[in-house]
């Protein structure tokens, strides 16, 4: 039973997260409801594994309009969420009604390198042909002549990385003529014009035209290793005198009319005689006090004076005690 739960608490929790480090969203349908999608959603998916499936998918020659978009700084909950871009949303939910299969996969880790898995899907037949469009060029939404296996990539003028905060994000999402009216507005053209396509939707890599850039984690480095208390009393004032000397000349400069040429009278003792350090100062003081304690002391014992009259017989304890006996 135990075997069970876990992986059943697990599958939850995956599928709570709302995206991943690394991570971006996927999201394929086709015009034509009947027609089989490869891919299955899914929560989390490998960048190896949907590349590999994509380019299955090309090398089924046969003549249909695949348009392959990589939008920079697209997340899994602007394409999820109906008030980011409700137009996208609303025809997505219209396809699962009409029994269409869509393929949505909020986390894929790593990021598809668009511009990798087109150049291999238009190498899988001799009919398929790879258009490279500007975000000006309308033939990259299937204004085409050629017949066969079309695979497309129209340049998407919206950068969403560009954003600094959440709000100048929602505010181009939502603005007119920006990602979801941009792409709803070509689709609905397609539609009208009865053409069959299949729609690939997914962030833009971080290399754009390099392969998948994978992020490194760095090592955790602390802020503060050592306390701010610790390391102020260790450093040590190298512009000090630096800061002194250049007031010392504007200082002489002011001064010159007072003929006064000593920048440094000012000054302080340690300031101003560099070679004499407080440590070489206190331990010349102490060696003087020394010298004048062991002087004193000297001249203490050198001067006791001793007649010779204490070490005579006569004036001993017991020439005393027979004088009065």
């Amino acid at each position: 039973m135990l075997s069970r739960t876990v992986p059943a608490l697990l599958l939850a929790a995956c599928s709570g997260v709302q995206a991943l480090q690394n991570a971006s969203p996927f999201v394929m349908f086709s015009s034509d409801s009947s027609r089989p999608n490869p891919i299955a959603s899914q929560q989390i998916a490998s960048e190896q594994h949907l590349s590999s499936q994509l380019v299955q998918e090309f090398a089924r020659c046969d003549d249909h309009l695949y348009i392959l978009l990589a939008q920079s700084g697209l997340r899994s909950e602007d394409v999820r969420d109906a008030s980011s871009m409700p137009k996208l949303s609303k025809r997505i939910a219209t396809l699962q009604a009409a029994q269409g299969q869509v393929a949505e996969i909020p986390n894929v880790l790593g990021g598809i390198d668009a511009l990798s898995v087109a150049n291999k899907g238009a190498n899988e037949c001799i009919e398929n042909h790879l258009g490279l469009r500007s975000d000006k060029d309308e033939a990259g939404w299937g204004d085409r002549e050629l017949v066969g296996n079309y695979i497309t990539m129209p340049r998407l003028p919206y950068d969403l990385t560009v954003t600094k905060t959440a709000s100048e994000r929602e505010k181009m999402l939502k603005d007119t003529e920006l990602p979801d009216e941009y792409i709803s507005t070509r689709l609905s053209k397609l539609d009208k014009a009865g053409k069959s396509y299949t729609l690939i939707y997914t962030s833009r890599s971080a290399g754009s035209s390099s392969p998948t850039t994978e992020h490194v984690d760095l090592p955790y480095e602390m802020d503060d290793p050592y306390p701010s208390a610790l390391h102020t009393d260790l450093k040590r004032d190298l512009d000090h005198h630096r800061k002194q000397a250049h007031s010392a000349r504007e200082k002489g400069s002011d001064n010159k009319h007072n003929n006064t040429d000593n920048t440094q009278t000012d000054f302080g003792l340690f300031e101003k005689y560099q070679f004499l350090t407080p440590a070489l100062f206190m331990g010349l003081s102490v060696t003087i006090l020394l010298l004048l304690i062991l002087y004193v002391g000297l001249t203490a014992i050198a001067g006791l004076e001793v007649s010779y009259a204490a070490f005579s017989k006569d004036m001993g304890p017991q020439a005393q005690n027979k004088g009065k006996q």
